[in-house]
């Protein structure tokens, strides 16, 4: 849970990051479907580059406009990030237990060139092996009370003999025979060509792009751009298909859909309470991370407003995360 926890805040990290027209038109489906938090960078700037490359190699036939992130969907993504990448280090470490491994990850704070000493691209970075024990969580956290947890489950003598017991062993596989381990856990459409670009992503960025993705600055139209046109393929990939809604899909398509319109008028609403002195909104919706529709209920609907429900029921609130932009502010 504590690993999972700190791949949320990671999420949230890149959410912020990536520019919101792209993220609201394009880059919320390739998030989704392929941005996961494993690589040869930090945790952040991985989601970024795998959401970019995503679109790019298996673009969408459609794109269309959505201000919120479904409520169970970053949750799956942040389960399938941790699947990631536990099966790379097992993978490449077969004496590790699965303890063991969560273990190091939860030491290294999901950072796999931290966690794997023998990582190719960590001496490809040009810096010198960086061991787990040098590893500064507190920088990685955020909050006191996160510092304190971290440096609590780092001191266990449990997790110094795990990584002791990393640390002297060889890999058993190669980066890239991790990678599509990792990849087919996360149930990455294709995980060959995903393990692929992972290990050699580094020689395909240039100097300035590796120094966007890491910056840890919000990211304008143009860098995403940048980035994209250096990860574009010689060839231009084909679009997916779109199959054939069925009744039951076509149905849960349209519960979504006003879900979704209900709870951004909710959250404009919101905002609009808080104004500049001019008058103008002091703060522009970003993204709306996720919904909790099941807060205090359920409650007999005597009326027809919920005439979508799948049940004669609703609840009373909704508990709702999002991303705000402050007027003047580049990040959210």
């Amino acid at each position: 849970m504590a690993l999972l926890d700190t791949i949320r805040g990671f999420y949230l990290q890149a959410l912020a990051r990536l520019p919101r027209h792209e993220l609201r038109t394009r880059y919320h489906r390739s998030l989704l479907r392929g941005g996961y938090c494993y690589g040869p960078l930090d945790p952040v700037s991985n989601i970024i580059l795998n959401t970019i490359w995503f679109d790019v190699m298996f673009p969408a036939a459609q794109q269309p406009v959505l201000d919120m992130i479904g409520p169970n969907s970053l949750t799956r993504l942040e389960s399938r990030s941790f699947y990631g990448l536990a099966s790379f280090l097992q993978t490449r470490y077969h004496n590790l237990s699965e303890h063991e491994v969560v273990q190091c990850l939860v030491a290294s704070c999901g950072y796999l060139p931290c966690a794997d000493r023998n990582l190719d691209n960590a001496a490809s970075a040009g810096d010198d092996h960086m061991s787990i024990a040098n590893l500064n969580l507190n920088d990685a956290a955020g909050g006191e009370a996160e510092r304190q947890r971290e440096k609590c489950i780092f001191t266990s003598p449990g997790i110094k003999d795990t990584i002791r017991k990393l640390e002297q062993q060889s890999p058993c596989t190669s980066t890239q025979e991790a990678y599509e381990a990792a990849a087919t856990a996360a149930w990455h459409c294709d995980p060959e060509a995903q393990a692929v670009f992972l290990g050699s992503c580094k020689a395909m960025l240039q100097g300035s792009a590796l120094s966007l993705l890491q910056s840890g600055d919000p990211l304008t139209s143009e860098n995403v751009q940048y980035i994209a046109n250096l990860l574009s393929p010689t060839q231009k990939p084909t679009p997916e298909r779109i199959e054939k809604l069925y009744c039951a899909v076509i149905d849960g398509k349209m519960r979504s859909e006003a879900q979704q319109t209900r709870i951004y008028k909710k959250v404009e609403a919101a905002l609009g309470k808080h104004l500049l002195q001019d008058g103008d909104p002091m703060y522009e919706l970003h993204i709306i991370c996720s919904a909790n529709d099941s807060v205090c209920g359920p409650e007999y609907c005597s009326d027809n407003d919920n005439a979508l429900s799948p049940a004669p029921c609703k609840f009373r609130y909704s508990h709702v995360n999002f991303l705000a932009t402050r007027k003047g502010a580049r990040s959210a």
